[in-house]
């Protein structure tokens, strides 16, 4: 019993020391290059290791030389059972304007050992509350809104292609 307990122990610091001391900043920057090759471009950010996770502050992401968004601050957390993106006060570019609201105030993803299957998402901004849910198995992805009176009002269009539950959330589901 003692040498199982000194195992558990001796794995637990391996594996918090292997979280601290693994190079994040190089890894983001790696993960970036591999990114490029897609036509999404990350620029002016500016980035910092906290430790456990990684701070990034002010990144404008492009996609195919379009301006897509820009984000005050992005925190990432890499465990090895729990991992989470949690990204604030995000503005997206004025093209997007037509067809929702362009501030969104908070955004994360969630990935867990209790749930391995899915990654799953939340968001609240201007648009109302958005709770999303990626089947990795199925490569389906669902997302539920809880629409704002400025999303009611002014972008009916977008709506339309959800489907509206009785409970008066709309709900979208795409297969990828």
């Amino acid at each position: 019993m003692v040498k199982l307990i000194k195992f558990f122990a001796y794995f637990t610091f391996f594996i918090i020391s292997l979280i601290y001391f693994t190079p994040k900043i190089s890894t983001y920057y790696f993960l970036e290059s591999y990114i490029k090759k897609h036509g999404i471009i990350i620029s002016d950010e500016e980035c910092s290791d906290t430790g456990y996770g990684l701070k990034i502050k002010h990144p404008t992401l492009s996609i195919k030389s379009i301006d897509g968004a820009k984000a005050k601050e992005i925190d990432i957390n890499i465990f090895a059972l729990y991992n989470k993106i949690n990204i604030n006060d995000i503005y997206l570019s004025s093209m997007a304007s037509s067809f929702m609201p362009l501030k969104v105030e908070n955004a994360k993803l969630v990935y867990s050992i209790v749930d391995p299957l899915n990654v799953n998402g939340m968001a609240y901004g201007e648009f109302g509350e958005v709770n999303a849910k990626f089947d990795l198995t199925k490569m389906a992805l669902t997302v539920k809104l809880a629409p704002s009176k400025l999303m009611l009002k002014k972008y009916k269009n977008t709506l339309r292609k959800f489907k509206k539950t009785k409970k008066g959330e709309y709900i979208y589901e795409k297969n990828i």
